[in-house]
């Protein structure tokens, strides 16, 4: 690997986490008098203009379809060289990351694999096989991709140690150790890495609930003379809302979703979280405008969605049809990607399906990553097996880690309270409550997406 494309790659790296899903799972809809607000009215909420890039997500589709066209025909011109297979796979990670079709995640799995078997030792494709293991959660690889990194013949640039420090800071958080990853992600500030760095700040400082500071992270990370494209601009505005919604500012949040379906028109995930902005505030028509979306992209994440939003609205039969076609694509995942599904699938079980399999699922998880939502998803496991004070155990691993969050503390309240600890239930509820005053309103367990 040559110290010039090493340095490409790893200057443009932007290894965001996972967009995951963590629903708290409640009853007692029907005593919901929250009166529906107007639709927000428009804002500028200033962002930058696209400077390069696909304008939209039928564009970028077209444009990873290109991609992996290229990569097909360079392996069957040389399918016993390792670059080929590597601009195939990288091809597929890009159609991934805009579908969610764990088919193109785990096609690129199997193309990385043979492409290092292939390869010279301490060569091959080192990063895209990093890149993707971060992307389906398997933190060994990506461990094992970074010490060959390291020890490349050429050394590093401040561009390229930045790249490393921003990966070495992944590996950690996702690994609990939220201090360690403080200070690598430190470094690559200090090593001027841009805007993946700052977005891995945000997504720390959330974690934290620190928004502030997240909000800020995003800014900058938009900031000055960095050029981005339209894809890159809406997850700004996608994180700002999250940050919104973590705070019980729906309207806000709303306002943000908008911006982001401005700027990358077209785009499921975007659709997804505007109608769950207006679920929020009681349109009527949500269940089927979210119908519609899992209908069109397949994902199991929105068909989750669905279901519940039919569940609120009464409608059984629906929702029942919704989480049995969740259940179908779950099931495929996880034979296909096991790793990066056990989490989504932990939810799905949470909310339709069955305790055992949800604690199961939940403690492969924490196995793989053991970081704080991890760990207050297995929390919530526990509790639905009835176990509240082994789910206390894991909710202060998770506060012991340095995680903060308003589930967190809601969670920590519902099992002191089953735990016969009505004090410790108290200031629990009060600190989730601080974070997000509306963490307890019957509609917060709509929030599917971007749930923070």
């Amino acid at each position: 690997m040559t110290g010039a494309r090493l340095r490409r790659v790893l200057e443009t790296w932007n290894l965001l986490p996972v967009l995951v899903v963590l629903a708290i799972v409640a009853a007692g809809f029907a005593g919901d008098r929250w009166r529906a607000a107007p639709p927000p009215e428009a804002a500028p909420l200033d962002l930058p203009i696209p400077a390069f890039g696909p304008a939209n997500f039928e564009a970028a589709l077209a444009d990873a379809d290109r991609h992996i066209e290229l990569g097909r025909e360079k392996l069957r011109r040389a399918p016993r060289d390792w670059t080929s297979l590597e601009v195939l796979a990288n091809g597929l990670m890009l159609r991934a990351r805009l579908t969610g079709d764990y088919s193109d995640w785990a096609e690129a799995r199997r193309l990385l694999d043979v492409g290092m078997a292939l390869a010279p030792k301490a060569s091959g494709p080192v990063v895209a096989n990093a890149t993707l293991a971060l992307s389906t959660h398997r933190l060994a690889v990506a461990e094992r991709a970074l010490k060959t990194i390291q020890g490349a013949a050429v050394p590093p640039d401040r561009g390229q140690m930045a790249g490393m420090a921003g990966l070495s800071g992944d590996i950690a958080f996702y690994r609990g150790d939220m201090a360690d990853a403080q200070r690598h992600y430190a470094r690559g500030r200090d090593l001027a890495g841009g805007s993946a760095i700052d977005f891995r700040l945000a997504v720390f400082a959330a974690a934290q609930a620190r928004f502030a500071d997240a909000d800020a992270a995003i800014w900058r990370s938009v900031s000055g003379d960095r050029r981005h494209s339209p894809q890159m601009l809406a997850q700004a505005a996608l994180r700002l809302g999250a940050h919104a919604l973590s705070r019980g500012e729906w309207q806000s949040a709303e306002l943000w979703f908008t911006r982001a379906d401005e700027l990358f028109p077209g785009y499921w995930l975007i659709a997804a979280h505007r109608v769950q902005a207006r679920a929020l505030r009681g349109d009527a028509a949500a269940a089927e405008q979210m119908a519609a979306i899992a209908a069109n992209s397949n994902s199991a994440e929105a068909m989750d969605a669905t279901a519940m939003l039919f569940r609120q609205r009464g409608d059984g039969p629906n929702s029942r049809r919704w989480s049995g076609r969740a259940a179908v694509v779950w099931k495929e995942r996880l034979r296909l990607l096991p790793e990066a599904a056990y989490g989504h699938a932990v939810e799905h079980e949470l909310a339709f399906g069955d305790s055992a399999t949800a604690l199961d699922l939940a403690l492969r998880n924490v196995a793989q990553r053991p970081y704080g939502e991890a760990r207050l998803l297995l929390a919530s496991a526990l509790l639905m097996n009835n176990r509240p004070q082994d789910a206390l155990d894991e909710i202060a691993r998770a506060e012991a880690s340095g995680w903060r969050s308003a589930q967190l503390y809601a969670l920590k309240a519902e099992a002191a309270a089953l735990a016969g600890r009505p004090e410790t239930a108290e200031v629990a509820r009060a600190a989730a409550v601080r974070i997000n005053p509306q963490i307890f309103h019957p509609r917060t367990s709509l929030i599917w997406f971007s749930h923070g």
